[in-house]
């Protein structure tokens, strides 16, 4: 028993404790860059989907307008 209790010396505890401190950091400092990834990825989409949708509606807007610009009144009718 002496002998175990000499190997968990403080000699031995401080560099195990050092290194899960370490360890903790490490995954502490992936999961924030995954934090940032994640958090621009979705600011982009939640910039570029309504942006995309508002170009298609004022697209069809201007389809619609064209065409009425160009409607005809009728076979037998000329001019306005």
């Amino acid at each position: 028993m002496k002998l175990v209790f000499d190997q968990l010396s403080k000699d031995n505890i401080m560099p195990l404790f050092i290194e899960k401190t370490a360890n903790l950091f490490n995954h502490l400092h992936i999961m924030s860059v995954i934090s940032v990834v994640l958090y621009m990825v979705c600011l982009t989409l939640v910039t570029l989907i309504p942006l995309l949708v508002s170009i298609a509606f004022f697209t069809l807007a201007e389809r619609k307008i064209m065409a009425s610009i160009q409607r005809r009144k009728g076979p037998n009718v000329v001019g306005f």
